[in-house]
């Protein structure tokens, strides 16, 4: 695969949610058997601070967008910072946690980015330089296998499933402050 994982790196308040090291976690895993980078994503307010610890998890690079205006979620502007992002490093996968924020964001970069997003994953694969997601449907009585066409290619992934673990060869991940302009908006928050 052509550039690297992102990873979605949700917080609350100045603190990672677990669903963050999770996602890390398994960009870690899906970018070493495609020899690749993993690079995070953190918005919010507070959370530079914090923002090292994604490297226990295995992001290589923390990018973190800090400002009292990203406190809380507000779909619009998290979209164009993530997009600004997106079309700065092309990733070839974008991960994010099927958390409420999470499930509202993937979609929203997927429309703009005429990708595919794969919701509520399980497990993910890579085969063949292609990622085969695999998703419960029915209320969870079969877990469908998607191969995911276009790219970048955006996928949520449950929470609880995929299990945070730390790297055993710890190292510092660059961390990178990203500037945004507010977009013009008819939200508020």
């Amino acid at each position: 695969m052509q550039g690297p994982i992102l990873v979605f790196a949700e917080s609350s308040g100045s603190e990672f949610r677990k669903s963050a090291f999770e996602c890390v976690t398994e960009g870690r895993r899906l970018a070493d058997s495609s020899r690749t980078e993993v690079h995070a994503l953190s918005i919010g307010h507070g959370v530079k601070g914090q923002a090292s610890s994604l490297g226990k998890f295995g992001a290589d690079k923390v990018l973190v967008a800090d400002d009292e205006s990203l406190k809380l979620f507000h779909p619009d502007l998290y979209r164009q910072i993530a997009l600004e992002l997106v079309k700065k490093i092309n990733p070839s996968v974008i991960l994010l946690p099927a958390t409420s924020t999470g499930k509202d964001l993937a979609p929203r970069l997927a429309i703009h980015l005429n990708t595919v997003v794969a919701a509520d994953c399980t497990e993910l694969e890579i085969r063949n330089d292609e990622l085969i997601a695999t998703r419960p449907a029915y209320a969870g009585k079969v877990l469908l296998k998607v191969k995911m066409k276009g790219n970048p290619k955006v996928a949520t992934l449950r929470p609880n499933v995929f299990t945070a673990r730390e790297v055993t060869s710890l190292t510092s991940p660059g961390i990178e402050s990203l500037s945004f302009q507010k977009p013009v908006t008819k939200m508020s928050v």
